[in-house]
């Protein structure tokens, strides 16, 4: 069976970046789109402008086959579904944006999701992809 992406989480932040979570049916593909904060406040444009860019990069993301969004950027990088230990997020029918935290073989990754009208989507989409490894808070 080949890898099929399952959909794309838009809106990620993690450290000074703009990332998207690129959800296949044997890992999560962590894809950077842009830089977030200051770092894009001194691009041409400033932020307004990276974050359009963030979300044109992110809706092409889905057209894209697995390896060759691996493959598009040098930070972008994959967590296998059999390395997550354990997941945790902030409950959908709780808060309208929140954390995924997830524990792996090799470390910690954290993520802030911000797309308010998407998360119920993309918690949904990580329950899917996650099943029991996944936690609500």
């Amino acid at each position: 069976m080949s890898e099929k992406t399952l959909g794309v989480i838009g809106g990620v932040r993690s450290g000074r970046r703009h990332w998207s979570l690129v959800v296949t049916s044997e890992r999560i593909i962590v894809a950077n789109v842009g830089k977030a904060g200051l770092g894009a406040a001194f691009e041409v444009g400033g932020i307004l402008m990276a974050k359009a860019r963030a979300k044109r990069r992110t809706e092409k993301l889905s057209q894209q086959a697995p390896e060759a969004v691996l493959g598009a950027h040098k930070l972008n990088y994959d967590i296998p579904y059999a390395e997550v230990q354990s997941a945790r997020m902030d409950d959908p029918d709780i808060v309208a944006t929140g954390t995924l935290e997830m524990e792996t073989a090799t470390g910690k990754e954290a993520f802030s999701l911000t797309d308010e009208e998407g998360y119920p989507e993309h918690a949904d989409l990580l329950r899917t992809a996650l099943g029991e490894t996944l936690q609500f808070d």
